[in-house]
């Protein structure tokens, strides 16, 4: 009965995801001279609830992972604003929900 129990909450008991997760990648206006800048960050997120955190780039194309409140499912809300924002030429949503499973985020 114990272990029966046990297995019926591993599933059943998880709850939904805290946070909104997606990597985008960015194409960014070229006056941006350094997109990995925390206030660039910070000021391009706009909204504390959303966080932006440097992956990977070259050039004026920047990865970022993207986290916010769960109940902006996949983060699209954000992302939407985000695509119109000045800074923003093009945004791709590469993994939406979960980090890519081949890498991890990169020490600089």
């Amino acid at each position: 009965m114990i272990f029966t129990a046990a297995f019926w909450c591993d599933g059943a008991c998880q709850g939904a995801p805290e946070k909104c997760h997606a990597r985008i990648e960015v194409e960014l206006e070229p006056t941006i001279p350094n997109p990995r800048d925390p206030a660039f960050l910070s000021g391009l997120a706009a909204n504390p609830l959303y966080t932006l955190t440097w992956f990977d780039g070259h050039d004026d194309i920047a990865v970022y992972d993207l986290t916010g409140p769960a109940t902006d499912y996949r983060c699209e809300g954000e992302i939407s604003r985000l695509r119109k924002s000045a800074h923003v030429r093009e945004l791709n949503v590469q993994y939406p929900d979960s980090q890519d499973p081949r890498s991890a985020p990169r020490a600089e």
